[in-house]
């Protein structure tokens, strides 16, 4: 494929044309790919020049709105009657100082939102360039017959964002230039939501006013603030949140212009408070999550168990990590303690305000996907009580979605914990709270069981529940294919069946057919993958309360730490095994937005890394470890496993210096490609031990991604084809022959490896006996080099050795 034949005179071949054309192709393909490789980087740097322009911009906005409350202060002292002269005065001097602060700080934010829409053209022109250079250098490599020289990760890791366009295009005068440039059409002026008043700069960012990727939404999907145009509305749709074969109640007639209460209006402010304190908080631990994520994904796969928990610990351990994940724990308590203070101001207003209405939506938004995720149910169920609060929220068409599922899969993981971890116990008593949850709702016209089946829906998750235990996870896989036409009832009960299950999968010995049934169930319908990846972060969200002491109910008490090692994290490693599998097998499909999913990993790495310490002598249970693995494994398949970023390699090596991984193997660590180490151990069986002697001896094998030149691995994988060998025998022949190599060349070794795995990548054989054959062929060869066949003889002698095992 791509070999060019140059003819003479006759039809013959002319061998010095070949030649010349065969190398004149391979310089094209090479240039092209140091050209990519140029744009890469500049794509990278351009990132990098972003987010600090973002941070910028957002700073002067800041600093803008500060000015101006410190104008409207200065302006009401300065016009306050009865002032002495000498104070009216130094009044005056003060609303002039601030009025000129203010129009400093206006030209300051205005100049810095100029300056982040001049780099975010860059951004995104710089990431079309570096996409379309890497595909050209594919092209011609493919042309030459050569592996092409970037993944399709590669390139989509490059490639402009939805966002980065949008934000390009965005408040710049240069739009046709741009659509010229990008080969994109601008997207509609309606995609900018920016309200009055909002205290934002003209012409800010797209993505820092509305429509952004939000860490906590769900897999897939970018988060876009409501709007009144986009929201439906008593006045405009009159059968929002109905059930089917039922009008909409509408909300009870009220003056829906009129300010609410003084009370109400501090209620409001104190949950408004407590909600930015938990959006900033889980925006820091999202970040830190995700931090953890990118530092194990390159070399993850090559520590032992032990070594991950170490390394896991040793970055939870940090003070400022540390007080990071605290916070979210108490900002998500204290927004759950105020609205449960002032729940019923908060339902009158919201029956009367729309504002106020939407507002309280959004608090509970936010507390269903906090820590205190059980709490929102509490909350809601006081709420509904009063009918008028629960036909209001009608309009709310995501309510199930965005607030009941996760509060439910919150409240069935308290449920699990007050329950001692007994899943039959604990699926009775969350069929209970459901029950009383439907009565609540039905009394305002949408109850949550369709009235007809909802008994035999409660008796089918019971029955799965106990087929479960039993190892018959058949129920899973049909769930999942009907999960989009189920009532909220039964996908309630179904996040809890996913929850419950795992405990049964991780006592017994059928985790991983509990593992594959999940994995099946995610991939069978609509919705799937988010409710398992909400289930997973619940149950994360159960390990950090417990960490920091948290109460899991209004007057309840904590979980203790020890207790949640021992008795709940076995059951997380299942359910977060089982989510990794889903996320990577639709990856595609629903997670076009990845930042969630890899913070969700680093999250569930951290909890269980953090849970080992319980455990007698440190030994890491089966299921804890396949959850850290898997975790690490998907944020390695989702962010193309070669992970660089600023500032990473220093931490890593701090990290390593820590848990005692000096010298020579961290190097090999810090060198190697996540995708050589993945295949290496989950494909090819080896044992991070194993490895790691291996990358120490010879760290050719591991360096960098796959694909590079001289590439060992398809070699390797050959091999362990061709000689039917597991992980245990691939190894001892692997050392053999690279120990051989090194007791006779020492630190130039690689002179004879390099050519030892490029012939053995021809290797014909297609058994253990052909790759014998193969072996002694070459051993016995007097063309070949002495210091070269003695590796052949060395394999050949460790194969035959494997043979007489039997």
């Amino acid at each position: 494929m791509g070999s060019v034949t140059a003819v003479g005179s006759g039809g013959k071949v002319d061998p010095a044309e070949a030649q010349r054309r065969a190398e004149e192709a391979r310089q094209k393909a090479e240039a092209a790919r140091l050209v990519a490789e140029a744009k890469r980087k500049a794509a990278e740097t351009a990132r990098d020049n972003l987010t600090q322009a973002k941070r910028d911009a957002d700073s002067a906005r800041r600093q803008k709105t500060a000015a101006e409350k410190a104008v409207a202060d200065a302006r009401k002292t300065a016009e306050r009657p009865g002032q002495p002269p000498a104070e009216a005065k130094k009044s005056k001097e003060d609303l002039a100082a601030t009025e000129k602060k203010l129009k400093e700080a206006t030209e300051a934010s205005k100049m810095a939102a100029q300056k982040l829409q001049d780099v975010e053209e860059k951004a995104a022109l710089a990431a079309k360039s570096a996409e379309e250079a890497m595909r050209k250098a594919n092209a011609l490599a493919v042309e030459e017959g050569k592996t092409p020289p970037y993944s399709q990760k590669a390139i989509d890791k490059v490639k402009p964002t939805k966002n980065e366009l949008v934000s390009a295009f965005e408040g710049t005068s240069r739009k046709a230039e741009l659509e010229k440039l990008l080969g994109l059409t601008p997207p509609p002026p309606q995609e900018v939501i920016q309200t009055a008043g909002s205290g934002e700069s003209p012409g800010a960012p797209f993505d820092a006013m509305g429509a952004k990727d939000d860490p906590h939404a769900p897999l897939g999907q970018t988060y876009s603030t409501p709007s009144s145009d986009s929201m439906p509305s008593a006045g405009n749709n009159p059968n929002v949140g109905a059930h089917e074969g039922q009008s909409r109640v509408e909300p009870e007639k009220g003056t829906t212009s009129a300010a609410p209460t003084s009370n109400a209006t501090g209620a409001q402010k104190e949950v408004q408070s407590a909600k930015a304190r938990l959006d900033k908080a889980r925006e820091a631990t999202q970040s830190k999550s995700e931090r953890l994520s990118k530092l194990l994904a390159n070399f993850g796969p090559a520590l032992n168990d032990r070594q991950k928990a170490q390394f896991i610990q040793k970055f939870q351990q940090s003070p400022e990590n540390k007080a990071a994940y605290a916070e979210e724990t108490k900002a998500a308590e204290a927004l759950a303690e105020s609205l449960d203070k002032h729940q019923a101001t908060l339902g009158q207003a919201a029956v009367k305000e729309p504002q106020a209405r939407k507002e309280l939506y959004e608090a509970l938004k936010s507390l269903a996907s906090s820590p205190a995720s059980a709490r929102t149910v509490d909350v809601v169920e006081k709420l509904f009580k009063d009918p008028a609060v629960g036909r209001a929220f009608n309009e709310f068409k995501d309510f199930d979605k965005e607030v009941l599922q996760p509060a439910a899969n919150g409240l069935a993981t308290r449920i699990l914990a007050e329950n001692n971890g007994n899943p039959k116990s604990a699926m009775d008593a969350f069929q209970e709270k459901l029950t009383s949850l439907d009565k609540t709702f039905a009394d305002f016209g949408k109850p949550l069981f369709d009235a007809k089946d909802g008994a035999a829906q409660a008796t089918m998750a019971i029955n799965a529940l106990e087929d479960a235990a039993n190892g018959n996870y058949d129920h899973f896989k049909a769930l999942g294919k009907d999960f989009a036409n189920q009532s909220t009832g039964q996908r309630l009960l179904t996040g809890g069946l996913i929850l419950f299950s795992a405990y049964t999968g991780a006592a017994k010995a059928n985790q991983g057919e509990y593992v594959e049934a999940v994995k099946e169930f995610a991939g069978a319908g609509k919705g799937t993958v988010e409710l398992v990846a909400g289930v997973t972060q619940r149950l994360v969200d159960l390990g950090r309360n417990a960490e920091n002491g948290v109460v899991l109910r209004h007057g309840g008490k904590a979980l203790a730490a020890s207790e949640f090692a021992l008795r709940f994290a076995p059951g997380l490693g299942a359910v977060a095994s089982a989510a990794s599998l889903a996320v990577n097998a639709h990856k595609a499909g629903e997670t076009a937005n990845p930042g969630y999913a890899v913070a969700l990993f680093g999250d569930a790495i951290g909890v269980l890394g953090g849970a080992v310490g319980a455990f007698p002598g440190g030994q890491v249970p089966g299921a804890v470890a396949s959850g850290i693995g898997a975790g690490i494994s998907a944020v390695g398949e989702l962010l193309g496993n070669v992970i660089e970023e600023k500032g990473l390699d220093n931490e890593r090596q701090r990290l390593l210096d820590q848990i005692d991984i000096k010298g020579k193997l961290q190097d090999a660590l810090m060198n190697a490609g996540g995708d050589r180490l993945d295949l290496l151990t989950e494909k090819l069986g080896l044992k991070p031990d194993q490895l790691q002697n291996l990358m120490q001896s010879y760290p050719e094998l591991t360096n960098g991604s796959i694909g590079l030149d001289p590439e060992p691995i398809p070699a390797v994988e050959m091999l362990a084809k061709s000689g039917g060998l597991n992980g245990d025998q691939l190894y001892q022949l692997l050392d053999g022959v690279i120990e051989e190599a090194t007791s006779r060349h020492g630190k130039k070794a690689e002179l004879v490896l390099e050519p030892f795995f490029r012939t053995l990548r021809n290797n014909p054989a297609q058994n253990r006996e052909g790759l014998k054959q193969f072996f002694d062929s070459l051993a016995n060869d007097k063309n070949i080099d002495p210091e070269f066949k003695v590796l052949w003889q060395e394999a050949s002698r460790i194969l035959n050795g494997f043979q007489a095992k039997g």
